[in-house]
């Protein structure tokens, strides 16, 4: 065979986004997808993060943007559908009230209108000792848009629970469990500055602490116990009215309290029958109740696992696990990106992975009709994604994966566990695994733990960086 002919039978690696499959040779379906996507990134001149007067996030808020894709394209798959494709026309954008929704909840405003602003997750962060200025990793990042996905489902009924693993195992028993569970991170008025708020201060100076755990990476466990119940927070943009927000923006005098005791709207989900937890010969893994038996959820649900995948760098073994978890038709994506450079990553291509960088700085946009404006949507959707080889992907990150019901995560459930057993018997090690639900380890008493980490069992799984 001759160089010319060889040329010509090789072709270029397929392009895969969101568990989409694409040739070279659709690029026009390739196109349309990316743009599709919604892109968030920096913004200047929003109402301050009071007290510590940040109008913008530049250069450390790129993990909690990344972040707020991550969500953004979940909720694009439940509200919007996973084929929808973004309409050319702009006022066909503006008249689909879900697209809106999603743009809206975004928006660097305070207030539950939207909830996933920076402003919000800021103030959840607070919990996990991270401050305004703080750069994030992926797990503090995922339990900020666990809590504030809680308080937006059972407060406001919102359409998403997420579930944040601790480790790399899925426990469908934890998954269960985040829907009976009775606490929510909310957002309510807390007026006054009494002496509940002169305490929030001094822990404000101080950082939120829980219990002994000294890294806010060590706050992803699988259960609410021991966290901080009520944690009163300055109020974002206390004594001013934006122009842009006067529906949103506190007035003087007014405070927002992160209130971990909040009751659900409506309790859909009886509880299970008691097992024999003290039993150390109960093995819940033998004993599972039949799943069709269940009762349908009452929200979709976002699975998110942070994991570590080396030391320095991705071990070169996980690269083609990465690419299974961006081809499956239950993926959202990852958020990860270099050291110190946060991107949302919605598929790869050959070597390349293909993300959304939010490293670029807009004027916060304005909340007037027409909303969203031309602008705001131009600086939202882009017609072609970034890549970023492989080689450069920092290890520690976090996939996520969206399910529509139980039925739907019962399915990816008995997949992944028929898939990580053939891997087992070829010698490939899965990065995340599912079980029906965590050993009981309580009969074998706390010292155990004596000298490891805490607890929990949890460990640091990624660096800090802090930009002063």
């Amino acid at each position: 065979m001759t160089d010319k002919t060889s040329k010509q039978t090789q072709r270029e690696p397929d392009t895969w986004i969101l568990g989409c499959r694409y040739t070279d040779k659709q690029k026009t379906e390739i196109q349309n997808h990316s743009q599709s996507l919604f892109r968030f990134t920096y913004r200047c001149s929003f109402p301050p993060l009071s007290p510590y007067h940040y109008s913008d996030d530049s250069g450390w808020g790129c993990m909690l943007r990344s972040a707020q894709m991550l969500m953004g394209q979940a909720l694009r798959h439940h509200l919007l559908g996973r084929d929808w494709r973004l309409p050319e026309s702009l006022e066909n954008r503006r008249s689909n009230s879900s697209y809106c929704d999603i743009v809206r909840w975004m928006t660097d405003y305070p207030g539950p209108a939207c909830i996933y602003s920076i402003h919000h997750l800021v103030q959840c962060g607070m919990l996990y000792d991270k401050l305004p200025g703080e750069w994030y990793g992926p797990s503090t990042a995922a339990l900020v848009l666990r809590d504030l996905a809680r308080l937006h489902r059972r407060k406001y009924r919102g359409p998403l629970e997420i579930y944040v693993t601790n480790g790399d195992t899925i426990y469908i028993t934890d998954v269960e469990k985040t829907f009976q569970s009775q606490s929510v991170c909310a957002i309510v008025e807390d007026e006054g500055t009494g002496r509940r708020g002169r305490e929030s201060q001094k822990q404000r100076q101080v950082g939120l602490r829980r219990g002994n755990v000294e890294s806010s990476e060590k706050e992803h466990d699988r259960s609410d116990e021991g966290r901080p119940q009520t944690v009163t927070l300055p109020p974002f943009g206390a004594g001013m009215r934006h122009s842009d927000s006067d529906d949103l923006t506190p007035t003087a005098g007014e405070r927002y309290r992160l209130d971990l005791n909040e009751k659900p709207l409506e309790k859909t989900i009886e509880k299970e029958t008691t097992v024999r937890a003290h039993d150390p010969f109960h093995d819940p893994l033998l004993n599972p109740p039949p799943m069709e038996q269940r009762e349908e959820w009452p929200a979709a649900l976002l699975v998110i696992v942070p994991l570590r995948l080396g030391l320095d760098r991705v071990n070169p073994e996980y690269i083609e696990e990465i690419k299974c978890v961006l081809r499956n038709e239950h993926t959202v994506g990852i958020i990860g990106g270099r050291p110190n450079h946060a991107i949302y990553f919605a598929g790869y291509r050959g070597d390349y992975l293909l993300g959304l960088d939010p490293h670029t700085t807009y004027s916060n946009p304005s909340l007037r009709d027409p909303f969203p404006s031309d602008d705001h949507m131009a600086q939202m959707h882009q017609s072609s994604l970034q890549e970023m080889s492989f080689n450069q992907l920092d290890p520690s990150l976090a996939i996520a994966f969206y399910f529509r019901n139980r039925t739907a995560f019962n399915s990816f459930c008995e997949d992944t566990r028929a898939a990580n057993e053939s891997k087992s018997l070829s010698g490939v090690s899965p990065i995340f695994s599912v079980q029906y639900a965590p050993a009981d380890m309580e009969y074998l008493g706390g010292d155990m733990w004596a000298g490891g980490s805490d607890n929990e069992g949890n460990s640091d799984i990624e660096d800090e960086y802090v930009f002063v």
